[in-house]
């Protein structure tokens, strides 16, 4: 029988730590919210705002010009940091335009970065769209070559009123030659140099970064149908090609869709690895991998799609969990890793039936993690979805949507080396002004919010102690306060046991694993209260 260890703690107020004299204390927030339309709705990428809160681009097919599944427009939202909207609007013409990546500027503006196809030839240009804080549109270019098509992806500020753009290069009408397209400009879309990269087969970036020596990270995927590998580029603030490095499995995919700088020059990286497995690989300052790790449910695909850098160095990604023994659900998976790819805690969430595939990640304040993501249904065609939760060592809290999975370590094939990455011509870029008027696209629902910023709580305490003698975990609570709900969870955020409120303080328990785990109480008005507990 193992035992829980001898010593008391104080109960944890949605992370805000209370004894029997605390003063009320600011709560942590979490939401998840939904923004569309009657059509599909897709998130491109989400980024801090000018005045706080989040910008977050994509298509929808629901608001402005001939706006339909198969024709979306451009589409902005700008909500606080409550995950309230601020402003939404819809950009584009009658073709397929859409939205992919977004910076802001040295004067305090939006710049994104998107693309428009024309319809009947398969032909695409990028878009270059600066918008003000209050949803203002400044200027629209529109930047492209004859006889080949670039699709945008990201932008990057680079400082002195200039910004780095990352796209893919094709023949017009499609095709699978698609090259690196790097291009720097300023907001008016004058552009000061073009890049264009290749290895003889198809790739896409996905990621650009400044490395330690302000160079800039390039990651992304090279085609070898049916398969995938992955790319990582080092260019010159010049265009100058340093180094390239493409690295492939002797079977399955692995790729490269985002990416994080380290201080020895490299970086680390997430994508697809393995059998199509969530992968974190470390990247020296010259492109050759150090090490990779893969993650698995064991009855899943996955794969990371953001990732960030955490205060202590710690890092956090964003990932799809597709489960391949619900093929009617996928969710969004949180996983926080220290530097050597060692899962220190996890939050998963996602509806019932339907698929959440997350595309951004961003830090909020010291622990708070909000990450944009698109949702869809057999019912629904797809809305953006926004979502804030936590990640932390004060407990676990769980999300709107839970998900009662956890993600496991697994190894990675070894890598052989791909064909070489060349600089080619640099293509001439045309620019032409362009005059859309901007639509409202006003749809929104709030699935849920745990908790507000401002609210207080009434000062109250609670704690548990051991009872070696069995299998029980006992609680002391104030017997005025009425509890809904208990819950124990285990290191990685798996709920082990949910049971009704039972009389008395003591909850029968399971054998639980050695290790930390948290007792979640919640009350009847919603408030929840973590007790973390030891099992030895």
């Amino acid at each position: 029988m193992r035992t829980l260890a001898p010593f008391t703690l104080i109960a944890s107020f949605l992370f805000a730590t209370w004894c029997s004299n605390t003063n009320a204390q600011q709560q942590f927030l979490q939401y998840d919210r939904l923004f569309g339309g009657p059509d599909k709705e897709t998130c491109g990428q989400m980024i801090p705002g000018v005045d706080g809160g989040y910008l977050i681009v994509g298509s929808t097919g629901s608001y402005g010009t001939g706006a339909s599944d198969q024709n979306p427009n451009g589409f902005v939202v700008k909500v606080d940091a409550n995950g309230e909207p601020e402003w939404r609007i819809a950009l584009g013409t009658y073709g397929h335009d859409f939205y992919s990546g977004a910076t802001v500027t040295d004067d305090g503006n939006y710049l994104i970065i998107g693309t428009r196809v024309f319809s009947g030839v398969q032909d695409t240009d990028m878009t270059l769209t600066k918008v003000s804080p209050a949803g203002d549109v400044l200027s629209i270019k529109e930047i492209g070559t004859t006889g080949r098509s670039e699709q945008g992806y990201r932008i990057l500020a680079v400082g002195n009123g200039e910004y780095v753009v990352i796209a893919s290069r094709y023949l017009t009408g499609g095709g699978v030659d698609g090259n690196f397209l790097v291009f720097r400009t300023d907001d008016a879309g004058n552009i000061t140099w073009t890049g264009e990269y290749g290895c003889g087969q198809q790739m896409d970036p996905k990621a650009i970064t400044f490395a330690a020596d302000s160079t800039l990270l390039i990651a992304g995927a090279r085609y070898d149908l049916p398969v995938s590998h992955a790319v990582l580029i080092k260019v010159a603030l010049d265009g100058t090609l340093v180094w390239g490095s493409t690295d492939q499995q002797v079977e399955n995919s692995t790729s490269n869709i985002a990416l994080v700088a380290t201080e020895e020059g490299g970086c680390y990286t997430t994508g697809v690895g393995g059998t199509d497995q969530l992968a974190l690989a470390r990247y020296d300052a010259n492109g050759e991998v150090l090490w990779r790790q893969g993650y698995t449910t064991g009855s899943s695909n996955s794969n990371g799609r953001d990732m960030i850098l955490m205060p202590d160095g710690s890092l956090c990604i964003s990932a799809y969990i597709f489960f391949t023994d619900h093929p009617d659900q996928g969710a969004a998976c949180i996983l926080h890793t220290d530097t050597m790819g060692q899962v220190l805690d996890q939050v998963m969430t996602g509806p019932d039936i339907g698929f959440l595939s997350p595309r951004s990640l961003v830090l909020d304040g010291a622990e708070g993690l909000v990450f944009a993501s698109n949702i869809s249904s057999d019912d629904e065609p797809g809305d953006v979805e926004v979502v804030r939760t936590h990640l932390g060592n004060n407990g676990w809290d769980e999300p709107c949507q839970p998900v009662q999975v956890g993600m496991q370590p697994m190894a990675l094939p070894s890598l052989s080396p791909g064909p070489a990455i060349t600089a080619l011509p640099p293509p001439t870029l045309t620019v032409t002004t362009r005059d859309w008027i901007p639509l409202d696209a006003n749809g929104s629902q709030t699935i849920c919010t745990i908790t507000g910023m401002t609210e207080s709580l009434a000062p109250a305490s609670a704690r548990c102690w051991p009872n070696p003698a069995h299998d029980v975990l006992n609680y002391e609570w104030p017997g005025a306060i009425r509890i809904k709900d208990l819950s124990v969870y285990d290191a990685m955020g798996r709920r082990t046991l949910n049971t009704p409120p039972l009389a008395g303080s003591a909850i029968p328990i399971p054998d639980l694993l050695r290790g930390i785990h948290t007792l979640l109480i919640i009350r009847e008005n919603g408030e929840r209260v973590v007790l973390p507990f030891v099992v030895e």
